[in-house]
């Protein structure tokens, strides 16, 4: 009888947990929370030697799946070279600069104090 009563309570725990939704099950690690991810393409200045940002460079992110590759967003460098991807799960990513150079990206799980997780400069030759 107790057996079939912790059963029970473990299906009805189960059941809050679905009801809950993604935010409550990441809590506990159920379902891991999005990451944000902020990054820069830069390049060298030829004249000045100096590095410089490198404005509206098209951005496409990558998933590995399988024996294939999965476009996952797009989005566009502003400005100042900066380019923002939102909603990431935490995985190896690749991304892709004007789609001709591939950089590998390790997306880490959120950490509740920071708005982005940052990733190095892509610098371009």
């Amino acid at each position: 009888m107790k057996t079939r009563l912790n059963i029970l309570r473990c299906m009805c725990f189960l059941a809050l947990l679905l009801l809950q939704g993604p935010a409550f099950g990441s809590l506990i690690g159920v379902i891991p929370p999005r990451t944000d991810i902020r990054g820069r393409v830069i390049a060298r200045n030829p004249h000045t030697g100096t590095e410089v940002a490198v404005p509206h460079t098209r951005i496409d992110l990558y998933l590995k799946n399988g024996d294939a590759w999965e476009h996952v967003k797009t989005t566009h460098t502003n400005a100042k070279g900066y380019y923002y991807l939102l909603e990431l799960v935490p995985q190896t990513y690749v991304i892709q600069i004007n789609r001709e150079i591939n950089y590998e990206i390790k997306v880490k799980p959120k950490v509740p104090d920071r708005q982005f997780q940052n990733i190095a400069p892509i610098k371009l030759s």
